[in-house]
């Protein structure tokens, strides 16, 4: 996918763009993952993949931004169903 991106470029030498480095500034997990979104974004700009792959690694072991199914302000599906019970009564 990256290659889509940037262009072929031969296997046993780093993808450069405009004299940057990215493959070794950025992981292959990051630089796969940011190929793609700019794919399917159809903006594949240097400097897009390059601010996708730094937002990558920065969020990288992040946990607060995970779903959660309970907390404080969240009601249980049971109440929920008493709502809508009493509202169709």
């Amino acid at each position: 996918m990256t290659r889509e991106v940037v262009g072929q470029h031969e296997p046993d030498r780093p993808v450069t763009i405009t004299g940057f480095c990215i493959r070794k500034a950025f992981s292959p997990t990051h630089l796969e993952e940011a190929a793609g979104i700019a794919l399917a974004r159809h903006s594949t700009s240097y400097h897009f993949v390059k601010s996708l792959c730094e937002a990558l690694r920065n969020t990288e072991g992040n946990t607060h931004d995970i779903l959660t199914q309970e907390h404080e302000l969240i009601r249980s599906l049971d109440e929920y169903q008493n709502h809508v019970n009493q509202r169709m009564n």
